[in-house]
């Protein structure tokens, strides 16, 4: 005789855990995709500043204008990205990037934040004086140009970007969206690792003479076979898309070291454009 037999009650789902406001529940696909748009808004908008810079001086106030405007652009589009696998596929408003009103928990953790920034600062600039390793000092302009300090315009859409945009914007997309989708669905120190990357990466993408250097590089292997290593001129090293140009007299120089200890010379300029770029007259001159 068999024994009556009754179905198992589902159980429950056990909650996950809630990482940041207005909980979005994010699917593996929809993090890759982010960065995938994340990577394409990089190089997308960026990649014709790069072929702008072969007709305008790359160091022209110009090209530098529109390469600030343009790297505003870069900032707002990942922005749109954030929004776009967020409240605009899910429903809501910008609380469910991260956005609220700040409580006293909030400001405190920043009052705190600051002040620890502030001691670090005057530890590191007191172990300098002590111990007189002046290699680690900065200049408070070593990271801006000469050419946007000179000018009022440039310094001002330059401070504009710095401050008033690229902050929120990568707050918005790297805390907001990368970090919590990364981590609810391979976890937090994931979305941690995964976040902090993709921020660094930001800051190297966003360089135009990165995509320029590529290139150039590109050229470079193209051309190898066509060019030896003792026979590139400054004709040769100029064609090569180097953002400055290189005088005769140096390029006589790299071609003698390329010759003498096998390197090559496109590789030699790019070095010394890229240790003069705040002081071109070390190059130029």
């Amino acid at each position: 005789m068999a024994l009556p037999t009754v179905a198992p009650e589902p159980q429950p789902k056990p909650e996950t855990k809630v990482i940041g406001a207005g909980r979005v529940d994010w699917t593996a696909h929809d993090a890759l995709v982010g960065i995938g748009l994340f990577f394409a808004s990089f190089v997308g908008i960026l990649f014709p500043i790069v072929l702008l810079g072969i007709v305008l001086e790359p160091e022209s106030r110009t090209y530098l204008a529109i390469a600030t405007v343009v790297t505003a652009l870069v900032y707002v589009a990942i922005v749109w990205v954030a929004a776009r696998m967020t409240f605009v596929k899910y429903g809501g408003d910008w609380s469910r990037l991260g956005i609220k009103r700040p409580d006293l928990r909030t400001i405190s953790w920043g009052v705190g934040a600051w002040l620890g920034a502030t001691v670090v600062t005057l530890a590191y600039a007191a172990f300098i004086s002590l111990t007189h390793f002046h290699a680690l000092e900065q200049g408070c302009a070593d990271q801006v140009p000469t050419e946007i300090r000179d000018s009022h315009l440039l310094l001002a859409l330059t401070a504009a970007v710095a401050v008033a945009i690229a902050p929120p914007c990568e707050e918005l997309f790297f805390r907001g969206f990368v970090f919590p989708g990364i981590a609810r669905s391979w976890g937090v120190p994931a979305g941690i690792g995964a976040s902090g990357l993709l921020f660094g990466a930001s800051h190297l993408l966003g360089d135009p003479y990165l995509y320029k250097s590529l290139v150039a590089l590109s050229l470079v292997v193209c051309a190898s076979p066509l060019f030896g290593a003792s026979s590139m001129t400054a004709p040769h090293l100029s064609m090569f898309g180097f953002p400055i140009p290189v005088p005769a007299y140096l390029a006589q120089a790299i071609t003698d070291a390329s010759a003498k200890y096998h390197v090559d010379p496109n590789l030699v300029a790019a070095m010394a454009f890229r240790e003069s770029r705040f002081e071109t007259a070390a190059v130029s001159s």
